[in-house]
C-alpha cells in the first residue's frame, strides 16, 4: 500500500497492517452476536443455553469434536452432538484447544 503497510488478516499471525473491519449490521445500525445469532436461535427445541457454564474440556474422536465437558453451577456435565462454543465477544481460552 501507499503507506508501506500490508493488507493482513487481523485474526493471522501478522498484524501489523491494514484490514477490513467486519461488523453485523442491520438497518443501519451495528448489532451484537446475540441480537442476531443467539435470540433468533433460542426458541428451537434442539438448542439449550448455560449461561455462566464453563468449558473444561472440548472431546474429540480422532480430529473430530463431537461434545464438550463443562462446569455448571458447581456440577460437571457433558454435552454432545452439535456445540456452539464461545464467550460472546471474547477470546476461548486456548488451554481447550
Amino acid at each position: 500500500m501507499e503507506l508501506g503497510y500490508d493488507y493482513v488478516d487481523y485474526n493471522g499471525p501478522e498484524q501489523i497492517g491494514f484490514s477490513q473491519a467486519t461488523f453485523n449490521i442491520r438497518d443501519g445500525v451495528r448489532s451484537s452476536v446475540v441480537e442476531e445469532y443467539l435470540k433468533p436461535a433460542s426458541s428451537r427445541s434442539n438448542l439449550h443455553i448455560l449461561h455462566g457454564a464453563n468449558v473444561l474440556q472440548i472431546l474429540f474422536e480422532d480430529k473430530r469434536a463431537t461434545g464438550v465437558k463443562f462446569l455448571y453451577k458447581g456440577k460437571v456435565g457433558m454435552g454432545a452432538q452439535v456445540v456452539l462454543i464461545g464467550k460472546l465477544g471474547l477470546c476461548i481460552d486456548a488451554s481447550l484447544m
